[in-house]
């Protein structure tokens, strides 16, 4: 495993393939958030598309400055019109030391500093998406989790519960859920406007 000293940047070099295929996903189109997982805390990190001859990438860049311990990062993409969704996580990617002299490389780390590795479109759907991701992904927060969860227990931070076309922070699922509630039997026979009308509902 790498390690970085606290002290130090790089910039990690990540390949995801679609599901067990070797075809790397090109995010076109998609709205993309990215995530460091520490011991005890999230951080949003940007991501930035890189098109190469093999396909496409992401290029993150990991901030001076983070705790010590072991970090695996997510991302977390939406396509069509936030009508589907994707995950990959890869785990124990890079590891974070407060000493120097234990770092990978003794020199002045930099974004010159590339660490590269891939993983595979591991999750589809909402389920175990928190407020938390979806306010990042949508540009409502670049604080940490710990941060934004003290926000919202002293009131900062709206998360809503309920249905309703100006939700800006939902509980996803349940969302849903309510959203769909006594419509089941309406779906099969929904024409595509009436779909589209309806994720529009969800989504706003």
């Amino acid at each position: 495993m790498y390690v970085l000293w606290s002290g130090n940047r790089m910039t990690l070099r990540w390949t995801i393939y679609k599901g067990l295929t070797k075809d790397a996903e090109d995010f076109r189109r998609a709205r993309l958030c990215c995530l460091l997982l520490g011991d005890e805390d999230k951080w949003p990190v940007t991501a930035t598309v890189v098109r190469g001859r093999c396909g496409s990438y992401l290029q993150l860049v990991v901030p001076a400055g983070l705790p010590a311990g072991v970090y695996d990062v997510t991302a977390i993409w939406w396509k069509n019109n936030d009508r589907s969704v994707a995950r990959s996580q890869r785990q124990q990617v890079f590891c974070v030391t407060d000493d120097a002299s234990e770092a990978t490389d003794q020199g002045e780390a930099s974004e010159e500093t590339v660490l590269t590795f891939h993983s595979s479109a591991g999750t589809y759907g909402y389920d175990g998406l928190g407020a938390y991701e979806l306010a990042v992904a949508k540009g409502l927060t670049t604080m940490t989790e710990t941060e934004w969860a003290d926000a919202w227990a002293k009131g900062a931070i709206t998360v809503d519960d309920e249905m309703n076309p100006e939700s800006e922070n939902p509980v996803q699922n349940k969302v849903i859920v309510n959203a769909l509630d006594g419509k089941e039997d309406t779906l099969e026979y929904m024409t595509t406007r009436d779909v589209n009308a309806l994720w529009g509902d969800i989504f706003g």
